[in-house]
């Protein structure tokens, strides 16, 4: 009422503040200080009330939910805005352990999280998923309806996907999956694997319902196949005036990785002229090519029974023969074979981690969902194709981890003689 500072109160205000104050104030939980030591307190030397923190828990759920949404893992990160939210104010630490760690912890574990092995991030919840979950899954997905919109066709819808993996795990009983384990299962875990094995991709891409095929009333995201190859041929003209056909053109953005060229041999010999000359960009079927001399290619010659010349340029990381390690190499595919034959050979050959023939399932599933193996079919036609990554390190701890969690071991296998090696 008087608008001033309580220490410039005079002592007949200070009595009245007293008498119709006080035992508010005491039976509102806060306590009487004649003066506070704390450096932090402006007014040592004056009277104070004092009330511990009460953190308001509803505040700090709500702002760790926002910083995982946002891609936080860090437990630093997380603390600072959680004390910040549930103390409503800008809180930098909460050295008296206001905040329990079960609170944290009951806090984590309802959006799906846990404090990692570490101790400084936080991790999703495993899922303890009964035994054939994932013939199952593979069985439920392969039911799922398909959906197409413009030249991607076969997609999953990922709601219908999510129904389906629950009702697997649950055996028709409801159940709650969190986003975090969601997205665990999706990208690398058991939903993860299923995709691999059926063919499709582990990321989701976003389509308005009304325009999909069929039409469905929601917006949602879609599963695309990994490996949507168009089968038509296009006209090329890399060199004006003279085009060619090409019934085949693999790419990896704009590096050229397989083109097959049909024509007669001027028109043919024309347009290889032109994607050799040095520095040159060529725009074919809804994209860009890059080329030079040094590219790596190797041109490949026939002439056809009708005298027309049939000639296709590949890069050198397509063929064991010429493929260079420790960069990434290339898998030419004209169907969706699970795992392409030459795989597991290059992948060898591209590596100084040893390697066994019987980990090739193993290799290509996790090498996929780890990102280590890329579908280049997208912009391509006649055939697909995999970008598949030469990281040392990456495959070596995908090694150590399967053979640490038993999904893989070293075990002898029979030679061509009949001995038994490693």
């Amino acid at each position: 009422a008087w608008q001033i500072a309580a220490h410039q109160l005079s002592d007949p205000q200070r009595e009245v503040v007293a008498q119709r104050c006080h035992a508010w104030l005491l039976a509102a939980g806060w306590r009487k200080a004649e003066n506070i030591t704390d450096e932090r307190w402006h007014f040592s030397n004056e009277m104070a009330w004092l009330r511990d923190l009460e953190p308001n828990i509803d505040a700090l759920f709500s702002a760790v939910q926002r910083s995982v949404a946002q891609g936080y893992t860090a437990l630093r990160t997380i603390y600072k805005a959680g004390w910040q939210a549930a103390f409503n104010y800008s809180v930098q630490r909460d050295p008296e352990g206001i905040i329990s760690d079960e609170q944290w912890a009951h806090c984590f574990a309802t959006l799906g999280y846990r404090i990692d092995t570490s101790g400084e991030g936080i991790e999703p919840l495993p899922i303890e998923l009964p035994d054939g979950t994932i013939t199952a899954l593979q069985r439920a997905i392969a039911d799922l309806p398909r959906y197409r919109h413009g030249n991607s066709n076969g997609m999953l819808r990922l709601s219908e996907l999510l129904d389906a993996f629950r009702n697997v795990v649950s055996r028709g009983q409801s159940s709650v999956l969190p986003d975090a384990q969601r997205d665990a299962l999706l990208q690398r875990g058991i939903i993860g694997e299923a995709l691999v094995a059926l063919g499709f991709e582990t990321g989701t891409t976003w389509y308005p319902g009304n325009q999909m095929q069929p039409p469905v009333s929601v917006d949602d995201r879609y599963i695309k196949r990994a490996q949507q190859i168009a089968e038509k041929g296009v006209e090329a003209t890399f060199a004006e005036g003279l085009p060619v056909h090409a019934p085949v053109l693999v790419r990896d953005d704009e590096r050229l990785v397989y083109l097959e060229m049909v024509g007669p041999k001027e028109s043919v010999r024309a347009n290889w002229a032109a994607l050799r000359a040095n520095y040159r960009r060529h725009y074919i079927n809804r994209g860009w090519l890059s080329t030079n001399k040094s590219d790596g290619l190797t041109t490949l010659k026939r002439t056809l029974p009708c005298g027309w010349e049939h000639w296709a340029l590949v890069h050198r990381q397509c063929a064991v023969e010429s493929v260079q390690p420790a960069e990434p190499f290339y898998l030419l595919v004209d169907g969706e074979s699970s795992v392409p034959p030459l795989f597991f050979t290059m992948l060898a050959h591209s590596l100084a981690v040893p390697l066994m023939p019987a980990w090739g399932d193993y290799l290509w599933r996790h090498g996929r969902l780890r990102g280590l193996i890329v579908s280049i079919s997208d912009a391509s036609h006649g055939m697909g194709g995999w970008r598949v990554e030469a990281d040392e390190e990456a495959w070596r701890e995908l090694v150590q981890e399967g053979l640490r969690e038993g999904a893989i071991e070293m075990r002898a296998e029979p030679s061509p003689n009949g001995d038994e090696v490693l």
